[in-house]
């Protein structure tokens, strides 16, 4: 099967390691595993540091856009969207980071089957992407547990095989505890099972929007 691998990059819920985003990029470059990074605004504007940044042109790295404030889209009207992906799109110019159009994730993948959000998304040249394989590497009971961090992907990706699925999307967050440590277990799961790691932008669209429901 398929793999394609991306992330949530964003501002932290809760205090965590330095370095665990650069740290696992170098690990996808080593292991020349292709990636697609959605970026906040706001995070490449005010929290992001000088290796963070530079993490997300390494090799095999594509961006997307993931919101500017990381609010959830089912409170905004079509004019706060615009708004939201505009104000993104700039923060990421301005650091002479280009996201590629349509890829996009909706905060908290809240709106992900809302009419209105899709279509005002689609409308400024964008499209959501949902994630068939979740870590939860965010949730605090897990912050020590990089063994269940992995597990929730793996059990994704089995799930997404066992349905005949031709591709899975997974989602990992750039700053999590737990997240470097599951990322390489995930990493070893694949090759053990001859699983091939593919750019987003190689799965149908059709499969971008068809993923598990938080």
């Amino acid at each position: 099967m398929q793999l394609a691998l991306t992330f949530d990059v964003e501002a932290r819920d809760h205090p965590c390691r330095p370095g665990n985003f650069t740290s696992m990029v170098d690990a996808l470059v080593d292991a020349r595993v292709p990636a697609t990074h959605f970026v906040q605004g706001g995070w490449v504007r005010d929290r992001a540091d000088a290796d963070e940044l530079a993490a997300l042109s390494a090799p095999g790295m594509v961006i997307g856009l993931h919101g500017d404030t990381h609010t959830r889209f089912v409170e905004l009207s079509v004019d706060d969207i615009a708004r939201e992906l505009a104000d993104a799109e700039q923060a990421l110019l301005d650091r002479d980071i280009t996201p590629t159009r349509p890829l996009f994730r909706l905060p908290y993948l809240s709106g992900n089957t809302d009419g209105f959000v899709l279509q005002s998304v689609a409308t400024c040249g964008w499209w959501h992407i949902d994630a068939h394989a979740v870590a939860y590497d965010w949730k605090d009971d897990l912050r020590d547990d990089p063994r269940q961090v992995a597990r929730n992907v793996i059990e994704g990706i089995e799930r997404r095989r066992a349905d005949r699925g031709e591709t899975a999307i997974v989602l990992f967050h750039s700053w999590p505890d737990p997240a470097p440590d599951a990322l390489r277990q995930v990493l070893e799961h694949a090759t053990a099972s001859g699983d091939a790691w593919v750019p987003l932008l190689e799965v149908p669209r059709r499969q971008w929007n068809n993923g598990i429901q938080l």
